[in-house]
């Protein structure tokens, strides 16, 4: 929302930025550094990668986090000088914040480049969802629209990582008989359901 410099419906991206992605990574960095012999695949979406690479939002994530960090500084400050039983768990959270801000920088703001960072390692591998989260069952009618999901879909993900995508996971896990056939067109080879559809 480019009239707005705060928007309710975008913290929910900073909050899964904060508690979710840079966590993952700093946990990949922690392993790697480790020598974890680790494998893990993980679904990046097409909004979420449009998401991850706006340099609007990129920006308003780190407002966001620094806000974060100078809040949970007070805190902190407030806990310690009252001898708060809570000090030790806001010291806790404040460090992870950092945490959190250290890791978004470090990858110029862009998480898929970390992501690019350990799928090229081959410790992770990405797959990739319907352009817009479409759900394909319902789009049975119109192949082209199929075709669009996947196509815009298998673009974005080449250009972001350098690589088709082997494995998609489809909109709320829906399947239909003959999607199969649309998903081999555009080179990918499995698929995540769920067994109802199985």
């Amino acid at each position: 929302h480019l009239e707005y410099p705060n928007f309710l419906e975008e913290r929910w991206y900073f909050e899964a930025v904060v508690d979710t992605y840079t966590r993952e990574i700093a946990n990949f960095e922690k392993w790697l550094q480790d020598k974890v012999d680790f494998r893990i695949t993980i679904s990046l979406t097409p909004p979420l990668i449009a998401m991850m690479k706006d340099s609007l939002l990129q920006e308003r994530t780190l407002r966001h986090i620094e806000e974060l960090i100078k809040l949970a500084e007070k805190e902190y400050d407030s806990a310690h000088s009252k001898l708060s039983p809570w000090e030790h768990t806001v010291s806790i959270h404040l460090s992870e914040l950092r945490q959190s801000r250290e890791i978004f920088l470090r990858y110029g703001k862009d998480l898929t480049n970390a992501y690019r960072r350990f799928q090229d390692l081959g410790f992770i591998e990405i797959i990739t969802c319907g352009a817009t989260h479409g759900y394909l069952p319902l789009m049975s009618a119109f192949p082209e629209a199929i075709r669009a999901q996947l196509g815009v879909a298998v673009n974005q993900y080449k250009e972001v990582f350098g690589r088709s995508p082997r494995g998609i996971w489809l909109s709320e896990c829906a399947y239909i008989p003959g999607l199969d056939g649309f998903l081999k067109e555009f080179g990918i080879n499995y698929f995540i359901t769920d067994t109802d559809a199985l």
